[in-house]
């Protein structure tokens, strides 16, 4: 049997940005092109992914690997069990939209199962679609039984100066979008 196709948060923005796109991304990936300025724009956010991990994350973290055979079911795994820590790209499935949260955080402030969701991006503003990104992300794990009691987009501190020894401490800026995605989210679902 033929696996269902699925939609990923980055297709949806895809579309949202330009219908053709997406339309080009998924029926002929061969005409993308790869630039050094886009090698080096992946670089960059990977980086940036590294040092969420050190300025988020504590001994216990865990980050879900990422094979699409595994990586849900092992982030219900870890919620099920009781995870107290922080999950780095945490997957969740919800009517085939598949999302890979950068940062989700145990709240403590509601019910058992209540988490922070972070998403982190290697810009130094909010821009519209990094909203609609967290919307996406907000909708999939509420429809997955997640509790989410904020969501907040942490961007890189443009005015941040590196004072050696690997601290990164003030590189980012978390800007809570919480209110903002609300209106996104419940659109999402109707």
């Amino acid at each position: 049997m033929a696996a269902r196709p699925y939609l990923s948060k980055s297709r949806l923005i895809s579309a949202w940005q330009c219908p053709k796109k997406l339309h080009l991304e998924k029926h002929h990936p061969e005409y993308g092109v790869i630039t050094a300025q886009m090698e080096s724009m992946f670089a960059g956010g990977h980086q940036v992914g590294d040092v969420a991990k050190q300025l988020y994350g504590t001994a216990d973290s865990v980050e879900v690997a990422f094979d699409f055979k595994t990586m849900v079911a092992a982030t219900q795994r870890l919620i099920e069990d009781g995870a107290d820590f922080p999950i780095f790209e945490a997957t969740f499935r919800y009517e085939n939209v598949l999302v890979r949260v950068d940062v989700l955080i145990p709240d403590g402030q509601g019910e058992d199962n209540s988490w922070r969701l972070i998403e982190v991006k290697a810009s130094t503003s909010v821009k519209d679609y990094h909203v609609l990104d967290c919307a996406i992300q907000d909708w999939v794990l509420r429809h997955a039984g997640i509790d989410v009691t904020s969501i907040s987009l942490a961007h890189i501190n443009n005015q941040f100066v590196y004072p050696g020894g690997g601290d990164y401490d003030g590189l980012l800026i978390e800007n809570d979008l919480t209110d903002d995605v609300a209106p996104s989210s419940r659109a999402l679902s109707s």
